[in-house]
Order: structure tokens, then sequence, then C-alpha cells
């Protein structure tokens, strides 16, 4: 089995490298004359070198969101219990901050199966946003991780606290939930409710474990960001207000599985939808 596995394996990190755009790979590199960044690795860190970052991700945190304090951050970034944990701190060509995004991996234990849980939190001004930053840098930590622990049963598992989160999600994955076209199977609605309550989120209604509770908030507001496309326009963000019922105080938890099956399904969507928008041009 394992030796089929293998060569699957192998196969689909090929197909992976050989679709994917190559801007997206080398999208530090394109933009190295605009925007810079520095990468670190967590459990690397002491605890005053911890402070520090946490200092700077809070400035920067303050500028795009509203709702956790510093303390909280502190307690985030001193999190010591994590398997993966990398952290980068973007900036613009004047050296000024202007995004973080950190991802981390924990094990989680559920009837009797060991799961990895990848989670992640960014923030980017409004100005940079839509470049890939964040994606890019997201995509290549998992996908490492992916493939140097192919037997491990990964997830990432992540609270959207606005709709165009969710919709960017919904259009770029193959396999994930909640999602308007697909039910969800009964094993993640399980995995979900066990996860809320690990990350300490509170469920709004009893039995749905995908729609919770928000205590951070996006400012839309900032250098005139605003919605530039109607409810009627993007299906997906009529689903997320239909789960949310345009509550501020909610927000929807997503999950999806990490293995070559939605990653290669994910690529393909991706190709598909570019052929049908050039046919349409």
């Amino acid at each position: 089995m394992r030796g089929i596995y293998g060569a699957r394996h192998r196969q689909s990190i090929a197909f992976i490298k050989s679709v994917l755009p190559n801007n997206r790979l080398s999208i530090s590199y394109l933009m190295k004359n605009e925007i810079t960044y520095h990468t670190y690795d967590i459990n690397t860190l002491s605890d005053s070198q911890r402070k520090v970052i946490a200092d700077e991700v809070f400035k920067i945190y303050h500028n795009i969101f509203y709702g956790w304090s510093r303390k909280i951050i502190d307690k985030l970034i001193m999190e010591k219990d994590r398997v993966l944990y990398k952290l980068r701190i973007f900036k613009d060509g004047n050296g000024e901050s202007i995004g973080f995004c950190w991802i981390n991996a924990r094990y989680i234990n559920f009837q009797g199966k060991r799961y990895t849980i990848f989670f992640n939190a960014a923030g980017l001004d409004s100005k940079v946003r839509k470049k890939g930053l964040i994606t890019s840098f997201f995509t290549s930590v998992l996908i490492k991780y992916v493939i140097t622990h192919p037997f491990e049963k990964i997830f990432s598992f992540q609270r959207l606290v606005n709709p165009a989160s969710y919709n960017a999600w919904a259009n770029a994955l193959y396999e994930m939930y909640p999602r308007r076209d697909k039910n969800t199977p009964p094993s993640y609605t399980n995995l979900v409710s066990h996860l809320s309550n690990v990350f300490q989120y509170k469920p709004v209604r009893k039995g749905n474990p995908f729609v919770v509770r928000c205590d951070n908030y996006v400012k839309l507001d900032l250098d005139g960001d605003k919605p530039k496309v109607t409810i009627e326009e993007k299906p997906e963000i009529a689903y997320y207000y239909s789960l949310t019922e345009r509550d501020p105080d909610r927000s929807i938890v997503m999950i999806f599985p990490c293995n070559f099956k939605n990653a290669v399904m994910s690529v393909s969507k991706y190709l598909n939808k570019n052929i049908r928008r050039r046919l349409q041009i």
C-alpha cells in the first residue's frame, strides 16, 4: 500500500508543480522592489523576542481590525504547544509595516484519531490586498508540510470574519465546508464542533457549529475600501449572509482537508475557470 501511495504522492506533487501559476510561486521576487517581508519561526524564539514581534503585530492589527486587545495578541504569539508556527511581516518601500500573517499547526485528538490542524490569521493594508501575498505564504507552508507528512490527517480550520474571505476560499477550493452547493458530511460537522470547543468559539445555534460569535472585526472603511459588488453578483457572499443573517457579531468557521486530491482538484478548478473566462472574452 505504501508503494502505491508513494507513487500517487509523487505524481500529485509533479502535477501541482506543473500547473500552479509561476507568478504565485514567485510573488516575493516580482514585488521585491515594492514590498519586502521577514519570516519568523516563532517556535525558535525566546519569550522576549516573541513580545517584540507581538508589539509589531498589534500595531498592524490596530490599523486594520478592532476587537482584539494587546493581551490577546500576546497570548496567541506566546503559544508554545504548536507543531509549526511561522509568522511573516510585510513592509512597504518606506520600511513601514503594512501587514502580517501567521500560520501554525497543532495536534488534536478526536474520537481515537490524531489530526493536524492548521490555523492562520492575517491582515493587510487595503492598498496591497489582492496581490497574493498571504495566499502564497500560506500555500507554500501548507504544501511543504503536507508533502513531508503524507500519512497525517491534516485539515485547515479558519474563522472568517467577512464575506469576501469566504467568497475567496469557496471559489478557490474543490472541497471545503460549509458551502452552498454541497451538504456537509456528519463527520465534518462533528469535527468542527469539537474544534470550535478547542478554539473557544461560541456557536450561535445548537447543532450548527459553523456559525459562531465574533470578537474580531474588519475596518472596512479604511482608505475608501468599500464593497465593489452586490450580493446578487456573488452567490457565495449571499450564502455567507444567509448563515450569519447579516449580523456583524457573527462569523463563519470553515474547514477543508489538506490532501493531494483536494490540491489537485482545486488547481483543476482554477484552470477551468481561467479557460472559461478567456473563452468569454
